[in-house]
């Protein structure tokens, strides 16, 4: 192999400008790629073998984003990599379904996305990137083996062990191992910043291994589904497998991310896995990059310690983990989102090359989950106009080129609009929004009943819990601008009132910590908040003066103020949920956070020589605190309602929990009742339905007996025959209320039961 060096430009602002070593490829180069492809084939031609399944989904995952950043000449290195490697792999096989699927689908194929053609396509792809390889005479991507192995990924191990763990309690063998697998994670979490020195692949590891055995504790919870938006995103999922094509439905948004539809068809065809484990194994899997993200991308501007705790700190915050495992298409957009903010600003190699990686991870966030990509969309146009404002008021020669290029920013634009109002006509919670925002504006107060500003900004424009009777009450208001149903009269709902029904609640080992324990995380989350506010300004102010990383403060002011309004407005909350975007834009807040903690760290440092472990003690202190509320360990320590995933029963379990059972009587009433015929059920039991029916209309998630039409079918999970409570919402009203099993069985009669689960006619 002939060596020859050769200077390449490089796009970060903090890298060398020495030469970068170009590897003329030779015919002997070639025998480790063809050596994985041949392993790749020969695993999917076996793909019930769970050694091949493996070797696929490794293969899919890793080699087409190496391709891609080597056809390049990008170069990411180091916990960056082990990011936006399998997020270009996403990218690249995103696009490459897409085309595939639009291609066949064109030339009259009328299932496109089979095992045969998929694999075609993907080989075409790759065989493509490969010629570029060979052309610009670079290095195919190959293993690299470390001198050695270091011990801190055994870490690793304690994710599977949760995996275990999960499978047991929701067998009904106790949440034992699921609880020593939660506790040794929230164990790597605090140690870790106490450990000096830590070796390279400490922090990046333990992040990972962490959250992936948060985000398994609940995915893996029963046999099942767990989670409220995962049963729709497996429904749209299961309707593509069956057509093995993807089509577009006009105003289904979920229908329009691949990232729920096609991609995982892909995923499930080529590697063999099952499309339940595509959802609760990998997507999780994907999803627990996003802190080595976070860490990979702060490391550039602060110590890896205190880029370790932001990192933690960001997924750890509010009510995300529970949230997380039940959201594939967000796991997968914040998987790209922050592989496009590394690769903007960590990525090495010719400005065109580190561009056209952006344009992929940026195609593949469009395609992936509309909202993240309008927020990254919106960010970057605003940073673009204000950074070109700011240069023409001050009158500065433009002397560096945008981290974020013209070309990128107006593709990202025009494809997101063209792709979700031309081609998907996915744009209903678009135009409903702004709708809803030209009539009442903005609304920068609460949007809850007998709230102050303050409160909304402590808990968010959030669902309030009404009594029973309310909910009924209006439920039958609602129902009757409905003529063509049949309900039963009010004297028929007057014989069965609406009554309370609360789940069952944990005792905690300390119940007299509650008050303290309670008060403690939101203090930390308002100090949190605090932090990013202040952080932010800080940062911009130090970074803007500096005259350096100047997008890097817009992204973070833009961003702030997304944030702010989200939660403050009652408007724009309830078009998209405050807590979900916080995630997003935290990803770049948390950096001025951590330069404020490093500059009062200094400060403290120079005052008085004792307090310098103070910082890492505190910090020690929230990861604590964070973690404990984060995990689910919080409610069995102080008492409440148990948590989702270390418990069998309550709240959480009732409704998020799909049993074997719920699904015969799902796919049961899928195959026995028409289409066209209306079919009851409670809030939850609607996505159970969505998930496993096959049906997508005629599902009422309302099980008032004043609303309920006489010639209709009802569902009845377990939840509701066993646990015998249901639960609905109406408007940002939400009730718990007593399953309405007499009324039912006064009026109806049982046409198909598992014992646990029932369908009324």
């Amino acid at each position: 192999m002939t060596v020859t060096p050769v200077r390449i430009p490089r796009q970060g602002a903090l890298v060398d400008d020495r030469p970068v070593v170009v590897r003329r490829v030779t015919p002997a180069d070639l025998a480790w790629p063809a050596a994985a492809g041949a392993a790749f084939h020969l695993a999917v031609a076996a793909r019930a073998n769970p050694s091949a399944t493996v070797l696929a989904l490794a293969f899919l995952l890793v080699v087409p984003g190496a391709l891609l950043l080597r056809a390049l000449r990008v170069e990411v290195g180091g916990a960056a990599r082990a990011v936006v490697v399998p997020a270009a792999s996403l990218a690249v096989l995103t696009l490459v379904v897409l085309a595939e699927n639009a291609l066949l689908g064109a030339l009259g194929q009328g299932r496109p996305l089979r095992t045969v053609p998929l694999l075609v396509a993907l080989d075409l792809a790759l065989l493509a990137l490969a010629a570029v390889c060979l052309l610009r005479d670079a290095e195919l991507p190959r293993p690299r083996v470390p001198d050695r192995v270091s011990w801190a990924w055994a870490a690793l191990a304690v994710p599977l062990l949760a995996a275990v763990g999960a499978q047991l309690l929701g067998s009904g063998r106790g949440p034992a191992a699921l609880g020593v697998a939660v506790v040794a994670a929230g164990l790597l979490v605090v140690a870790t910043p106490l450990l000096r020195p830590a070796p390279e692949a400490l922090r990046p590891v333990v992040l990972y291994a962490a959250f992936l055995t948060l985000l398994w504790s609940y995915s893996l919870h029963g046999e099942g589904l767990y989670g409220f938006d995962i049963q729709q995103e497996f429904g749209v999922f299961s309707r593509t497998l069956a057509a093995s094509r993807w089509l577009v439905v006009p105003g289904d948004a979920y229908a329009a991310m691949l990232s729920i539809t096609a991609v995982p068809v892909a995923l499930a065809r080529l590697s063999g896995v099952d499309g339940v484990h595509v959802f609760t194994v990998l997507y999780p899997a994907l999803g627990a990059l996003l802190p080595v993200g976070v860490y990979a991308l702060a490391c550039r501007w602060l110590r890896p310690r205190t880029a370790y705790v932001c990192g933690a700190l960001v997924v750890l915050q509010g009510t995300l983990v529970p949230q997380m495992p039940a959201l594939a298409r967000q796991e997968a957009g914040l998987l790209l989102f922050v592989a496009l903010l590394v690769t903007a600003f960590l990525a090495t190699g010719p400005r065109a090359g580190v561009q056209g990686a952006l344009l992929v991870l940026g195609s593949g966030l469009v395609l992936s989950h509309y909202s993240s990509a309008y927020v990254t969309v919106l960010a970057l146009c605003a940073v673009a106009v204000l950074a070109e404002l700011g240069r023409l008021l001050a009158r500065r020669p433009r002397t560096s080129k945008p981290v974020f290029s013209a070309v990128l920013v107006l593709w990202m634009a025009g494809f997101t609009f063209v792709w979700n109002s031309e081609v998907t006509e996915s744009t209903t919670n678009v135009t409903s929004f702004a709708s809803a925002l030209s009539q009442d504006g903005v609304q920068l107060l609460p949007n809850r009943s007998g709230g102050s500003a303050l409160s909304t900004w402590l808990s968010g424009n959030v669902t309030e819990t009404t009594t029973p009777a309310e909910y009924f009450a209006e439920v039958d208001r609602r129902y009757s601008s409905r003529p063509w149903l049949l309900p039963y009269g009010p004297s028929e709902q007057a014989r069965f009132p609406a009554v309370a029904s609360a789940a069952p609640v944990e005792a905690g080992a300390a119940p007299g910590l509650a008050g303290p324990v309670a008060a403690a995380v939101t203090l930390l989350r308002q100090l949190f908040n605090l932090g990013l506010v202040v952080g932010t300004l800080h940062l911009a102010v130090t970074l803007l003066r500096g005259r350096r990383d100047r997008e890097l403060a817009l992204l973070a002011l833009v961003l702030l103020a997304l944030t702010a309004v989200t939660r403050l407005s009652g408007s724009v909350s309830v078009a998209y949920n405050p807590e979900r975007l916080a995630l997003q834009t935290s990803v770049v807040l948390v950096i001025g956070l951590g330069l404020l903690a490093e500059r009062l760290s200094a400060v403290a440092r120079k005052r008085r020589a004792a307090t310098a472990p103070l910082g890492t003690l505190v910090a020690a202190a929230a990861l604590t605190l964070a973690f404990t509320d984060a995990s689910g360990l919080r409610p069995l320590l102080v008492g409440g309602t148990p948590p989702g995933n270390l418990s069998d029963r309550g709240e959480h379990v009732e409704r998020f929990d799909t049993s074997p059972q719920d699904v015969a009587a799902a796919r049961w009433l899928g195959r026995n009742v028409k289409a066209d015929a209306p079919v009851y059920t409670d809030r939850y039991g609607q996505l159970t339905l969505l998930a496993h029916s096959g049906r997508q209309d005629g599902i009422f998630p309302d099980l008032a007996p004043g609303a309920l039409d006489q010639r209709a079918y009802v569902f009845a999970a377990s939840r509701n025959v066993v646990d015998g409570r249901a639960r609905g919402g109406a408007g940002r009203f939400q009730a718990t209320y007593e399953f309405p099993a007499a009324f039912l069985d006064h009026y109806k009669a049982v046409v198909y039961s598992t014992g646990s689960s029932e369908v009324f006619r």
